[in-house]
């Protein structure tokens, strides 16, 4: 739960952020050609998620509720950011 602030009134810390937390450029490659040229075939979003997320690291919120949504927290830069992306 470190995604989240103690209480409702403090801001939660942003973690210390440094260039090894960024993607690879292997990673950046296979970013840029994970979406298929043929819209008709699918592809993995939680993929995608992780490999923008710093360390890779993505904590999804009810994964077995709707198979076609994702939510959950990650970070990107250390801030935490919430992520909504629909799983085609």
């Amino acid at each position: 739960m470190s995604y989240l602030p103690e209480n409702c009134r403090d801001k939660r810390p942003n973690k210390p952020w440094t260039d090894e937390d960024r993607l690879s450029q292997t990673s950046n490659e296979l970013l840029n050609n994970i979406i298929p040229q043929d819209p008709n075939k699918p592809y993995d979003m939680s993929y995608i998620i992780k490999n923008i997320a710093d360390r890779n690291e993505f904590y999804e919120i009810m994964p077995s509720y709707a198979k076609n949504i994702i939510t959950g927290f990650a970070e990107v830069e250390g801030r935490v950011i919430g992520v909504v992306a629909n799983q085609p």
